[in-house]
């Protein structure tokens, strides 16, 4: 293990992430029990066929959308405690990026 990890949170860290849709009595697992757990600084490529759950699983680490089961990370904070969108905006958005608002692209330093 590296010693550096020991002590530093993921920025991303996911337990037996889940994501079920339901359609009538049909259950469909778009993603199943994912455990991951990324470093700064560390990239990561999700692969896989096509209707794998990539996509599910993308948007579930962006925040667009809330796991079925699981736990959520982001930077030690758990998104699925989180109350409004501004708390995770608070988490997920660098000081420095644009974010989109009813009023086009904006930087939230001008909030």
């Amino acid at each position: 293990m590296d010693h550096s990890r020991a002590q530093a949170v993921p920025v991303v860290e996911t337990r037996d992430l889940e994501k079920v849709y339901r359609m009538g009595d049909v259950e469909v697992r778009a993603v199943g029990g994912v455990s991951i757990s990324i470093y700064a600084g560390e990239f990561l490529a999700v692969m896989g066929a096509s209707g794998s759950g990539k996509s599910t699983f993308m948007n579930l680490i962006g925040c667009l959308d809330r796991p079925t089961r699981g736990t959520y990370l982001l930077n030690g904070r758990d998104v699925g405690k989180l109350s409004s969108v501004w708390e995770i905006a608070s988490i997920t958005l660098p000081h420095s990026s644009p974010v989109a608002s009813s009023s086009g692209w904006r930087s939230p330093a001008r909030w």
